[in-house]
């Protein structure tokens, strides 16, 4: 048994005669893989700046769903000794996992859901006395999601 990402799930599945369990974000729900940190001096100081990077990425996630036949020939381009096959495969299963966020605004839920997780691994982890009300600033990805919307 492993825990595993795409495409490294797809790849066992294609290439090594292996098969899936259990979908962990099915499992898990919510959870934020990754997040963007801008400091708070760019934010200031960059404000056009920062709102274009989320507008781009808010189109980058609209489209990731809707699209992605477009998606796995751009992801083959990127990584191009994954075999085709296997990076259309992992496309498919992320989307139907909802791996793609449909917007840029992540939920005080998914911030919790790590802190959770985070808790059993690290129960001492100074990250956990973060609070969402002292970090969260959605403003600029609810602004990228309706500009992506129109």
């Amino acid at each position: 048994m492993a825990l595993a990402l795409e495409p490294g799930v797809s790849t066992m599945v294609f290439k090594g005669n292996k098969h899936i369990i259990k979908d962990y974000p099915e499992a898990i729900g919510p959870f934020l893989n990754s997040t963007i940190n801008v400091s708070t001096e760019t934010i200031t100081k960059n404000r056009a700046t920062v709102q274009k990077f989320m507008d781009a990425l808010a189109k980058a996630y609209r489209d990731a769903s809707k699209n992605s036949d477009d998606l796995a020939k751009v992801a083959v381009k990127w990584f191009p000794s994954t075999d085709v096959a296997v990076m259309e495969a992992a496309i498919q299963r992320m989307i139907k996992a909802r791996s793609f966020p449909a917007d840029t605004t992540f939920t005080r839920a998914s911030f919790e859901k790590n802190l959770e997780y985070l808790r059993l691994g690290e129960p001492s982890n100074t990250a956990l006395q973060v609070k969402w009300e002292d970090i969260a600033d959605t403003s600029f990805a609810e602004a990228a999601t309706k500009a992506a919307a129109r």
